[in-house]
């Protein structure tokens, strides 16, 4: 199912399994928009960790000791925003494991999937059966670098596809014609352009974690998407200040960690999407 953007893909899905008081189990540090879709919709997050100590991965034993008969869905985001981080296949079975053992829906985020570093990316729908109440999610803003077009797409079974694609009827009706015919050429055309992009992030990712190591800032290395994950604790000041004072002092803008939840505050978000020469 076309949508617009990613983002309607993840409202759509989480609209049609939540009612309000129901609970969704959420990254933290992640993505905001989560949260901020399911305040929208009167549920509740469950906040499972993403920490350094189990390498910024979800644990199973975290997400058994959240879930409760009100829990109806669990959301993965794989290549991870801000984190860079894969989950691998191991523990993509086990994932997928506890939610079908929980009779959970999973909504398998997926929009960095071809943004590739070094670990080998592991899809949801590749290890189990689609139709087995999983929703995955894509988007063409990150791989083909058309954010602004606002085209994404998401693949669920076909009870729930129906669903969804009547769900949008009454919200946006359609994603906008040339917008889609856009998308088409990009995903049928040459994809040469999208390896170059990446070999040139997974360069800037190693000159800058160079930098960051040579001055004493312990940085996650990211394995996809764009994003380097680093610790700025030592500072002594939330991590919003820090990004304030970049700003005002420096010119330079980074993301504080405490806008992707309350285990991001420490830390500050580096896009490797900037120009080379900007981001060293």
């Amino acid at each position: 199912m076309v949508t617009q953007g990613g983002i309607q893909a993840l409202y759509l899905a989480l609209r049609a399994l939540l009612e309000p008081g129901d609970e969704v189990l959420l990254p933290d540090p992640a993505w905001p928009n989560y949260r901020m879709i399911t305040h929208l919709l009167g549920a509740r997050v469950l906040s499972y960790p993403l920490v350094a100590g189990g390498g910024f991965l979800p644990r199973l034993e975290d997400l058994e000791c959240l879930v409760t008969p009100r829990t109806r869905a669990i959301l993965v985001n794989s290549p991870s925003n801000p984190l860079g981080t894969v989950v691998p296949r191991e523990l993509m079975e086990g994932l997928l494991a506890f939610a079908r053992g929980r009779g959970l829906w999973f909504i398998s985020d997926e929009v960095y999937d071809e943004v590739v570093f070094d670990d080998a990316f592991v899809s949801a729908g590749s290890v189990v059966e689609q139709g087995n109440r999983l929703v995955s999610i894509y988007s063409f803003s990150k791989v083909y670098a058309m954010t602004g077009w606002r085209v994404g797409y998401l693949v669920a079974p076909p009870d729930m596809a129906r669903i969804l694609t009547g769900m949008q009827e009454p919200i946006i009706s359609c994603v906008n014609t040339p917008a889609q015919m856009a998308a088409l050429a990009a995903v049928t055309g040459p994809q040469a352009i999208v390896r170059e992009m990446s070999e040139a992030y997974r360069a800037r990712r190693d000159e800058l974690l160079g930098i960051l190591d040579r001055v004493g800032l312990p940085s996650s290395r990211p394995s996809r998407a764009f994003y380097v994950w680093t610790d700025v604790s030592e500072a002594g000041m939330p991590s919003m200040d820090v990004a304030r004072s970049l700003i005002a002092l420096e010119h330079v803008a980074v993301a504080p960690g405490s806008a992707f939840g309350e285990l991001g505050e420490g830390y500050v978000r580096l896009s490797l999407a900037s120009s080379r020469e900007d981001l060293l």
